[in-house]
């Protein structure tokens, strides 16, 4: 009878002699480790999808309606509603303006959302624009982005506007003269509202009602402390360790 003390090559399984000899794994632990590997990429790939959970950043609406303000009426008459943001350290993700409106008035063109930096206490930039369906009708009406990224302690502005417009056609977006507002830390809606006239704007006393939806953004895998989740960082980082 043939005796097979030793099988060369990699194979599991090899015949010799007539005979099938299965062969131990001696890689058993190389293939555990290359799994633990792989397992991590994976994790970093799907985690951070689902740390940036969606939720209310900041809120208005509940307030008492005391009156509106017009996205229209004249040209580039725009209307703008100010917030700040929460002191988390990796910021958030935007994704979501709800609005409080009227029945428009007239058959004003489609109105444009944006989200604008600061500048000189008054709306400066857009750094980002939502979709959504035209307010025609009153009640609360949604705009989403694919994500607009937002700095901690920082204020913004919502803006909401259209190209140009006919005569009285215009949107008609509800206000009020109550400061309360509901959101998460830090998270606050400025008093007071902003009506923007060519490339100048003014003040009011009113408060466009609104809200905002978004993600608090997570750096719990952040291992190498740049303030990002990054694959080929802090992915090789772990990997090294396992």
């Amino acid at each position: 009878m043939d005796v097979v003390s030793n099988v060369p090559g990699n194979d599991p399984v090899q015949r010799t002699a007539g005979v099938f000899v299965l062969r131990p794994l001696a890689d058993d632990r190389r293939f555990f480790v290359l799994a633990s590997r792989a397992v991590v990429f994976i994790v970093l790939l799907i985690l951070p999808c689902t740390l940036l959970a969606q939720r209310t950043l900041v809120d208005n609406r509940a307030e008492t309606v005391s009156g509106n303000v017009s996205i229209g009426l004249a040209e580039n008459f725009r209307q703008a509603a100010r917030f700040t943001t929460g002191s988390n350290a990796a910021g958030y993700i935007l994704t979501g303006v709800t609005g409080v409106f009227d029945t428009k008035l007239g058959s004003p063109r489609p109105i444009q959302v944006s989200i604008y930096d600061e500048s000189a206490d008054t709306p400066g930039s857009s750094i980002g624009s939502l979709s959504g369906d035209d307010p025609d009708t009153g009640g609360t009406h949604i705009f989403t982005s694919g994500g607009i990224v937002l700095a901690p302690d920082t204020n913004y502005f919502v803006v909401m506007s259209i190209d140009s417009t006919d005569g009285d056609d215009r949107y008609i977006w509800s206000t009020t003269r109550r400061k309360g507002q509901t959101g998460l830390p830090g998270w606050s809606i400025g008093d007071e509202g902003y009506t923007g006239e060519g490339t100048s704007w003014s003040t009011n006393s009113v408060i466009p009602l609104f809200s905002l939806s978004g993600s608090v953004v997570s750096n719990s895998l952040d291992v190498d402390g740049n303030g990002e989740v990054g694959l080929l960082t802090d992915g090789l980082l772990l990997v090294r360790y396992l």
